[in-house]
């Protein structure tokens, strides 16, 4: 039997939340997703200096 290497990965669930999220959104929509999407972009670069990624998150903050 050949000897064959496994490699193994590690998955994390990450999970955030963002307090008072409504009032945000109901006092300036368009810069709580600025907002939001600029906290998605940190944390995508923390998880990429440790060989990660984001591969899906609820309530994509698109708008």
């Amino acid at each position: 039997m050949a000897n064959k290497e496994i490699e193994r990965k590690i998955a994390v669930i990450f999970g955030t939340d963002v307090v008072g999220y409504s009032k945000y959104i109901e006092k300036n929509e368009d810069q709580s997703f600025k907002n939001f999407r600029v906290c998605k972009k940190i944390l995508a670069d923390i998880f990429k200096v440790h060989d990660g990624r984001i591969f899906n998150s609820d309530g994509e903050w698109t708008h």
